[in-house]
């Protein structure tokens, strides 16, 4: 029981640690934003840990923008532009 409770702690303090530098690290947080993550923490055990590292990775990750979210139709070959032959753009001739 003794070895666990050892085993548990030292993986608590490695992953805290961890979670703290990298947070520290970090140039877009503020100092105090940075003191609170670290803060939380040390004080939710793996929880804490875990949260704030995949909070702050996600900030990391490339955002890509799909083709609808700019406008066009994905696929359709008329990115952005008017609707192809055969589709309704809702004008004056009565479409849908």
């Amino acid at each position: 029981m003794r070895d666990l409770l050892i085993a548990v702690s030292l993986i608590y303090v490695a992953l805290s640690v961890a979670a703290s530098v990298f947070v520290i690290r970090r140039d877009d947080l503020s100092r105090h934003t940075k003191g609170a993550q670290c803060v939380a923490i040390w004080l939710v055990p793996i929880l804490g840990a875990w949260f704030f590292y995949k909070a702050n990775r996600l900030h990391d990750e490339p955002q890509y923008v799909s083709r609808e979210q700019e406008g066009g139709v994905a696929g359709s070959g008329n990115e952005g532009g008017s609707p192809p032959y055969g589709w309704s753009d809702g004008g004056a001739d009565g479409g849908d």
